[in-house]
């Protein structure tokens, strides 16, 4: 394997790190684990891939089956990665976009609108349309990245 054909993972140890790995695994990308002073030595020598919020939002788009079939936890663990970089219009078309009734549904600028709910505009305003709102309890990091976006209307509309 060539520098230039691996994909170098450099995410502290944890839970997140376990599912990137994963997940560009079940794409088929080659993920490479190097320690800090090997890594140095490439990046003096050399360009490389890593696994940052872009390139999974990339891959996520290419090989949509690495992530479809994740459990909810992974997948909000998975959409808190992507929002890191606060690119939202590469969310576009990913299925990460976390619903009240416990579905995902795609980011997408022109599916039907999606709501946020706030304390001037509740839920209860519109029965029967737990399907159409943001699941709120996703964590209030994700949840303010989301209305960022919903704002900029990068990736869904919002009312």
């Amino acid at each position: 394997m060539t520098v230039g054909k691996a994909l170098f993972d450099q995410l502290s140890e944890g839970e997140l790190k376990e599912l990137l790995e994963r997940v560009m695994l079940a794409a088929k990308k080659p993920v490479v684990s190097v320690p800090s002073h090997v890594m140095e030595g490439i990046a003096t020598h050399s360009t490389f891939s890593e696994i940052t919020a872009h390139v999974t939002r990339l891959v996520l788009k290419r090989v949509p089956a690495c992530y479809k079939k994740l459990e909810r936890r992974e997948k909000l663990l998975l959409l808190g990665f992507c929002l890191r970089d606060c690119q939202f219009a590469d969310l576009c078309d990913l299925e990460l976009l976390p619903l009240c009734n416990g579905a995902f549904t795609a980011f997408s600028n022109q599916a039907d609108r999606i709501y946020i709910s706030s304390p001037d505009h509740p839920r209860e305003l519109l029965p029967g349309l737990r399907h159409r709102f943001v699941d709120e309890t996703v964590g209030e990091d994700i949840i303010q990245k989301l209305k960022f976006a919903a704002r900029q209307g990068k990736v869904f509309s919002v009312d």
